[in-house]
């Protein structure tokens, strides 16, 4: 009986998952600095929302919860999202996970006039909650819309 336990112990431990939280900031001091720039330099601002995805190995992106908008405090915020804590469920306690973060202005990404998203990067599962180290700056590009 000892033993089926322990092997019950051992199988169950080497096959433990948690859930990873990301802090969803692009700018925390001595952390993470990546601001996000509409096409003419300014801060992307108010209209602009942003949300990361988790981007899989065969490369589909799965949009993580809650989204998030940017600081209207300052034309210095503006290029700064309003932070939210973001919950990826099911990573192995050391797996590593593709993520980037993906900014808009309109209803979605994918139908959005100006949107931009960052270069991959990486988090790797040690426990606790992660800031985004590895987020790098990108700028909103307008997007050409389908003729009529």
């Amino acid at each position: 009986m000892s033993t089926l336990l322990g092997l019950v112990l051992f199988v169950s431990g080497s096959m433990v998952v948690a859930d990873v939280q990301l802090v969803l900031n692009n700018r925390i001091i001595g952390s993470v600095n990546a601001p996000v720039s509409r096409p003419d330099g300014s801060g992307a601002g108010a209209g602009v929302k942003a949300q990361l995805v988790l981007v899989k190995q065969d490369g589909a992106v799965v949009p993580l919860s809650p989204s998030t908008t940017f600081r209207r405090s300052s034309p210095a915020a503006a290029y700064f999202v309003n932070g939210v804590v973001v919950t990826v469920a099911g990573v192995r306690q050391g797996e590593t996970i593709t993520l980037r973060l993906r900014a808009w202005e309109g209803d979605d990404f994918a139908t959005s006039s100006l949107r931009g998203e960052s270069k991959d990067f990486e988090v790797t599962n040690n426990g606790g909650v992660h800031n985004l180290i590895g987020l790098k700056e990108f700028k909103l590009v307008a997007q050409k819309q389908p003729s009529p």
